[in-house]
């Protein structure tokens, strides 16, 4: 069936960009590698969601802050920036 306008790109990605920090039990402040508010992360701890505030902050908008310190683990803390995504544009810029 034939269409009217310019072709969709086909080198469109989005992704989400996400990062995991291991708890020690003591430390409550993480580092992130871009700049987020707090409203546009989900940050999750051995598998449960943290609900924002209560659990913790951004207050500069690269420090995660925790109010307790995470459990011990592994790539347990993992942190979602569902507003921060990657995108790759057609090389030619009609779409």
């Amino acid at each position: 069936m034939p269409h009217i306008g310019n072709q969709v790109g086909s080198s469109f990605s989005s992704r989400p960009a996400t990062q995991e920090f291991n708890g020690n039990g003591s430390t409550t402040v993480f580092t992130l590698n871009h700049t987020v508010t707090q409203e546009d992360i989900v940050v999750s701890v051995d598998g449960v969601i943290q609900e924002s505030v209560d659990a913790f902050t951004v207050p500069n908008g690269t420090n995660l802050t925790f109010t307790e310190a995470p459990s011990c683990g592994t790539g347990n803390i993992f942190v979602i920036s569902v507003s921060y995504t990657h995108l790759t544009l057609p090389t030619n810029r009609e779409v």
